[in-house]
């Protein structure tokens, strides 16, 4: 699903477009990945009771955006590696 609504917006979108992305991420190892399981965990089970939520995993859009010709420009990440935002520019 999250590779056909980037095709759909990425069809219209400009040559010279950027595009922005601002998710959680899992770090690759050692006490910050833990961390980071258990407060995606916890946000999962409240946002599943609450509103139904059928996700139950992060997914990356980084794929579909490569494919739809967009190429990393930038990506920072925060709060010890738990939060992470992209800037994606059209190739």
């Amino acid at each position: 699903m999250l590779s056909q609504v980037v095709a759909s917006l990425a069809l219209t979108a400009k040559p010279n477009a950027r595009w922005l992305v601002a998710d959680f991420q899992i770090p690759p190892r050692g006490f910050d990945q833990v961390r980071a399981r258990t407060v995606l965990a916890l946000a999962y089970t409240f946002f599943r009771r609450v509103t139904n939520l059928p996700a139950d995993r992060l997914v990356p859009p980084d794929a579909a955006l490569v494919r739809n010709g967009f190429q990393l420009h930038r990506r920072a990440t925060y709060d010890c590696g738990l939060l992470r935002s992209d800037v994606w520019k059209r190739a």
